[in-house]
């Protein structure tokens, strides 16, 4: 179980359900694997997660790839129990802030304005990020159709795909023929590199100290000087086919149960000897 609150600021929750629901998985709790499904799969128990992220990175001696597609305040807890985690850990993938506009405040994205210090202390640890923000998904979308497509297939992973994505299809339908998922895109980036056609590295901050109206802002900058290092890789444009092909043929494996549903997403995470977690 992840940490109940931000580092130092008050919890803080959007004012409606939100795009993806209460529970960030289509609010269909009726089609999500058990926890006993989860523990004989991945055979761990119940713990604290900054704790389990530890003990995975040191498990995994170096080859461990980290997504993070939520406010950052469990892998900070993390790094500040092991000093040494980002030298255990191969890349790191995080879902976090943005160039432009933001989508809870006029600067700052979701995750960042959840946990703005937890950002800050992961990007000032870990000496280089691979950062998808939210204006990738803007400017990278996926459309509908093609979406829905790849959720057709007749499998146990399709079918619980489609149930937790459906409030927030629903929700991009209504409004266009597009549908914008940045955690998508940041499990495509982190699983399969190549689908990645342009990053640049830059120094990126977070505003700290700001108002309401920039607290939580990720500023960029292209100086590699004292101070303000490149400790981003960020990510400017992707293939998007690529990763619909992707999602596509995750989805299209015949499975018979939840546990083995589990088991095919830790194995399909793993590509190349590197676990991706």
């Amino acid at each position: 179980h992840g940490a109940g609150e931000p580092l130092v600021c008050d919890l803080r929750s959007p004012d409606d359900a939100g795009y993806f629901g209460k529970d960030g998985l289509g609010d269909v709790p009726d089609v999500a694997p058990t926890e006993e499904d989860s523990a004989h799969a991945f055979g761990v128990q119940e713990q604290v997660a900054a704790e389990g992220i530890v003990a995975a990175a040191r498990a995994s001696a170096g080859r461990l790839h980290l997504v993070a597609l939520g406010p950052l305040t469990n892998i900070a807890i993390a790094v500040k129990l092991c000093p040494e985690l980002p030298s255990l850990i191969e890349r790191l993938v995080v879902m976090a802030g943005s160039r432009g506009p933001g989508n809870m405040s006029p600067t700052a994205e979701y995750n960042a304005w959840c946990d703005p210090e937890a950002l800050s202390v992961v990007l000032n640890k870990f000496p280089l990020t691979t950062l998808v923000t939210l204006d990738l998904g803007l400017s990278h979308p996926f459309p509908i159709a093609s979406f829905e497509a790849v959720m057709k297939h007749d499998s146990l992973q399709a079918k619980f795909f489609s149930a937790i994505t459906r409030k927030s299809l629903n929700s991009a339908s209504a409004s266009g023929d597009v549908y914008l998922s940045n955690d998508a895109q940041a499990c495509g980036i982190a699983v399969i590199p190549s689908s990645v056609t342009s990053s640049e590295r830059l120094s990126c901050k977070v505003e700290l100290q700001g108002s309401a109206l920039t607290r939580g802002m990720t500023v960029f900058s292209n100086k590699n000087t004292p101070g303000y290092q490149h400790n981003v890789e960020l990510v400017k444009e992707i293939n998007v086919d690529v990763m619909l092909a992707a999602i596509s043929d995750a989805l299209s494996r015949q499975l018979t149960s939840h546990q083995e549903c589990i088991v095919s997403v830790k194995s399909a995470a793993t590509v190349d000897g590197h676990q991706k977690v």
